[in-house]
């Protein structure tokens, strides 16, 4: 088993020059110039055709092609004549969108990637008796992908309701249409004071010898912190810490969505029965969407086929619609429960693989082929399944996760599964590109993806209108040691860094959201300083520290805290690091961690 990287503090095994001051991000192959004017043709929602390519060189290499990633050119259309589009559905007719009603707000947290261990223990001192949670609306974070092929209305089971094929339907009436996702408020985010402390601790399970166990989800309100456990998801107080609620779920959880609606609803995926031991495992397959401030189950449902029930991988909340997806497909439900209304033909060679969210809008992402090595991106209509617009993504990519709905912000692994570059898109076609760099020691500016954890698995990123923020690369500072980094601000119009804010020596930091025009920030502690939660002005870089997080508890942050990959949640003055896989440790003392103001 590879060992974790260096604690913070610690000295560093080698390290790297900063990002240049003058322009940290390097253009890369394919590094957008001006687009060339769009062919006519294509219709509303209809993806374009790139022309067959010429013999790819590559990646990285120069050539006179189209820069990687950007459209290449389309069919022309002679003029007045209509573009080639499939035949019309019966009842699947597209319709342009509708104005949606109005649809229930969302709080989203930072996406909660798995841990595979590896982690160091700590003796957390000072902890209060029993675990108490701490409320929290969750904002989003920036992940998400999507994917949608063509609508069709078919019949089935009671009533009619669509499903998704690989035709080109454009996307219909109901929700899903354009603007940004409701951000927080500071009063709901910022704590009483500075001064903070351990507020509670979720006590690591038991877990059989040999096993490993998938704990995959954590919600909050104001009242209750939900986390995943065995076989149940245990909600706590954040007021006294007392478990108020166990919801057993009758298998392990396997997936949760990244938000919880303005009135305490939260969906997860739950695996069908119970595993007997470290050699069973049971497919995820149930879909459960339940109250976080109550504890109640309000339903539970699954996609039988003619052998099997539909498998998924993930799940997330789009206006009043829950969609559960995977590599064998996905099904869309009723926030208030009830049959799917829409879902993926399992005959179509086409899968919309995953899924991702701000609330309002919804991305999707599609593979095609028998190696699914056709990949596209596209805005869907979470209320009907319908396509606003696609993006082919280059031959050669390896991976897509989003880093925002809406901006549409993607970031790909051209030849490998880690991130080498991010796509700003717009109406389906390319906007500008950054490139991360395709060195050894990994991206440039790592947004903290997972790729085994979906779309919206990336916790480092922020977005606010036309400006994307980002780590840096961890790199030695002006310290004899300890590693520091920076934030820097990226102009998505033109893929340009525009501004860098500094972590200081022997810190790092990264961006958690963008709140009330400030960059929300994360400093990471060391083995003896517990970390803070800062406001930064984007404009004159002014720092303002919201929480400092005790010194006394700063292993046990630490050991949570290892890698890009990490769990944070920043809401209601509340910040809490949780894993969600558990195994046979019992030197282990808590799986979730919440941090506050003593004077709450």
């Amino acid at each position: 088993m590879s060992q974790p990287p260096p604690p913070p503090g610690q000295p560093p095994s080698g390290g790297f020059g900063p990002p240049p001051s003058e322009d940290p991000q390097q253009p890369g192959y394919g590094y957008p110039q001006t687009p060339p004017p769009p062919a006519p043709g294509g219709g509303f929602g209809a993806p374009p055709e790139p022309a067959p390519p010429e013999q790819q060189p590559e990646y990285g290499y120069p050539s006179q092609q189209q820069p990687y990633g950007y459209p290449q050119p389309q069919p022309q259309v002679p003029p007045g004549q209509p573009p080639h589009t499939p035949a019309p559905q019966p009842y699947g007719q597209p319709q342009q969108p509708q104005q949606s009603q109005q649809q229930p707000q969302y709080s989203y947290p930072q996406p909660v990637p798995p841990h595979s261990g590896g982690y160091p223990q700590a003796q957390v001192p000072g902890l209060p008796d029993g675990p108490a949670a701490a409320a929290q609306k969750l904002v989003p974070v920036w992940a998400v992908i999507a994917a949608v092929l063509a609508i069709v209305l078919v019949a089935g089971g009671t009533g009619w309701f669509l499903v998704r094929d690989d035709g080109g339907a454009q996307a219909g009436g109901g929700g899903g249409g354009g603007g940004d996702g409701k951000e927080k408020s500071v009063s709901q985010s910022k704590p009483a004071s500075t001064d903070g402390e351990l507020l509670f601790g979720v006590p690591y399970p038991e877990v059989e010898a040999d096993q490993t166990a998938t704990v995959d989800g954590q919600w909050a309100t104001e009242k209750i912190y939900a986390k995943a456990d065995l076989n149940a998801v245990r909600g706590y107080d954040t007021g006294t810490g007392k478990e108020t609620w166990e919801l057993p779920t009758d298998g392990l959880v396997c997936g949760g969505s990244r938000a919880v609606t303005d009135d305490g609803k939260a969906a997860m995926l739950v695996e069908d029965g119970k595993v007997s031991g470290a050699d069973d495992f049971r497919p995820c397959t149930e879909i459960v969407v339940f109250d976080v401030n109550s504890g109640d189950e309000l339903w539970r449902n699954h996609v039988p086929t003619a052998d099997e029930n539909v498998k998924f991988d993930h799940v997330t909340i789009a206006g009043d619609t829950v969609i559960a997806s995977g590599l064998s497909g996905s099904a869309a439900f009723p926030l208030s429960g009830g049959d799917p209304v829409w879902k993926t033909k399992t005959t179509t060679e086409c899968k919309d693989h995953d899924y991702a969210s701000d609330g309002t809008n919804l991305l999707g992402l599609v593979f095609c082929g028998s190696l699914q090595e056709d990949m596209k991106v596209q805005k869907v209509d979470p209320a009907t399944g319908g396509i606003y617009w696609s993006y082919d993504v280059p031959d050669g990519v390896q991976s897509v996760q989003v880093l925002s709905v809406e901006p549409p912000v993607i970031t790909i692994g051209a030849g490998k599964t880690t991130e080498t570059d991010i796509f700003a898109l717009e109406g389906g076609k390319l906007r500008s590109k950054i490139s991360l760099g395709t060195e050894t020691e990994g991206p440039r500016y790592p947004p903290g993806c997972d790729y085994s954890d979906g779309a919206e698995s990336c916790t480092s990123v922020a977005v606010d209108g036309d400006t994307m923020y980002l780590p840096s690369r961890e790199h030695q500072g002006k310290s004899e040691y300890g590693d520091t980094n920076e934030i820097v601000a990226f102009d998505l119009g033109t893929g340009k860094p525009t501004k860098k804010y500094d972590a200081g020596e022997r810190r790092t930091m990264v961006p958690l959201r963008v709140e009330d025009g400030k960059i929300i920030a994360y400093r990471r502690g060391t083995y003896d300083t517990g970390g803070e939660i800062l406001a930064i002005n984007p404009k004159s870089a002014k720092e303002e520290v919201w929480l400092e997080l005790p010194n006394g508890t700063a292993e046990a942050e630490a050991s949570f805290t290892y890698g890009d990959q990490v769990p944070y949640i920043f809401e209601h003055g509340r910040f809490y690091l949780a894993k969600d896989l558990v195994s046979d440790r019992p030197d282990e003392e808590y799986m979730a961690l919440a941090f506050g103001s003593k004077d709450e």
